[in-house]
């Protein structure tokens, strides 16, 4: 599968973090269409040089909507190709929302899931919108 500058699949149209868009623009700046990259659960995993990988007949991908069912993007020596993630399950719960409380929402890492936030924090909804934070464990309140 190749892809061509332009086609929306090109080099800086790929981004594992989710918040790439494609945003081109006309003649006046203005933006004309906007698509935005879906990603898939779970991780990639991890690249090991001394792995045993069969490179043929594995599916080339630039991002994760370019693989079948639930399979991700990743890379390996193979170059970018679609394989099995790794699913992450984090322990405890999201904090209550609180409107009233006092939270600064400057500094806060933005997320989609709880594999984007690192160490045991949990993606979460709160007034700053989707980021990570310390999860409660079950029995709290």
């Amino acid at each position: 599968m190749d892809f061509a500058h332009g086609d929306g699949l090109g080099p800086f149209a790929d981004v594992d973090d989710g918040a790439a868009c494609q945003q081109p623009a006309n003649v006046s700046g203005r933006i004309h269409s906007v698509s935005f990259i879906t990603l898939k659960d779970g991780v990639c995993p991890r690249f090991n040089l001394v792995q045993n990988v069969r490179c043929s007949g594995l599916r080339r991908c630039i991002r994760d909507s370019n693989c079948p069912g639930s399979l991700k993007c990743c890379t390996n020596r193979c170059g970018r190709v679609c394989v099995r993630p790794i699913k992450i399950v984090k322990d405890g719960v999201c904090p209550r929302f609180n409107l009233v409380q006092n939270v600064r929402c400057s500094g806060l890492r933005r997320c989609i899931r709880d594999n984007n936030c690192p160490g045991r924090l949990k993606c979460c909804i709160n007034k700053c919108g989707r980021v990570c934070v310390q999860p409660r464990n079950f029995g709290e309140m």
